[in-house]
């Protein structure tokens, strides 16, 4: 499956494109990374607490795919109006205008969703799978919530689903902050991504939110027309 990002411009598009393979029944996403990474990517530089990577492993594997994000792409301010292509493998094709911070968001999504060599982002590789672009909270929420249960009934865990849920989002928050002081090694040419990842650090909040609140924040969605 392909996945193909536009930035259109006067001279010419900025193309960013990422790959997902299923191999051996795991899905891992292949996009290009640096050849000589930057230092803020060694795994030794604000390595999370709870990494279980050892000095064998030169680099984070996450900031890798972040780092080659981040030379492909010249934005500079969060706020810079863009206008982008989104194309997939089944051609369907959507354009329209984002800011820099939100089309980061959505791309450092899908490549933190598509690492695979992460322990603690793996269980997102479904949602990988069925990238959809600049999705809205409750639609991400939902897609969230159905890739949890969906392995929690997979698991046969003797577990309650809050408990062994809220175990996979609070280690992805400590992967978020760890991204994010990474990043900061250069802060003026990674603002925009910064700013990404905080999105998605709230994110991440919001399903933690919902898991220890019964759903409450997309209730709404699943209630009957007759009670709303």
């Amino acid at each position: 499956m392909k996945i193909l990002y536009q930035i259109l411009e006067a001279e010419e598009a900025k193309n960013f494109c990422f790959e997902i393979q299923e191999l051996e029944g795991e899905i891992q996403l292949q996009q290009s990374e640096p050849s000589t990474p930057d230092d803020w990517c060694q795994l030794s530089y604000q390595q999370c607490k709870h990494c279980p990577l050892d000095s064998s492993n030169k680099y984070c594997p996450v900031a890798l795919k972040l780092s080659g994000l981040l030379t492909k792409t010249e934005l500079v301010r969060s706020y810079e109006q863009v206008t982008v292509r989104y194309i997939n493998e089944h051609k369907h094709i959507l354009t329209l205008k984002a800011d820099a911070q939100s089309l980061l968001t959505t791309m450092a999504g899908l490549l933190i969703a598509g690492t695979s060599n992460c322990s603690h982002t793996r269980f997102m590789w479904p949602m990988a799978r069925f990238h959809r672009p600049f999705s809205g909270l409750d639609e991400s929420v939902n897609k969230a919530m159905a890739n949890l249960s969906s392995l929690y009934i997979r698991s046969r865990t003797e577990m309650n689903f809050t408990d062994w849920a809220l175990r996979y989002y609070q280690n992805i928050t400590i992967v978020n902050l760890a991204l994010i002081k990474r990043l900061r090694a250069d802060v003026e040419a990674t603002e925009p991504l910064v700013n990404a990842l905080t999105n998605l650090d709230l994110f991440s909040k919001e399903i933690i939110f919902n898991l220890n609140n019964n759903m409450s924040g997309i209730a709404h969605i699943y209630n009957p027309v007759g009670e709303r």
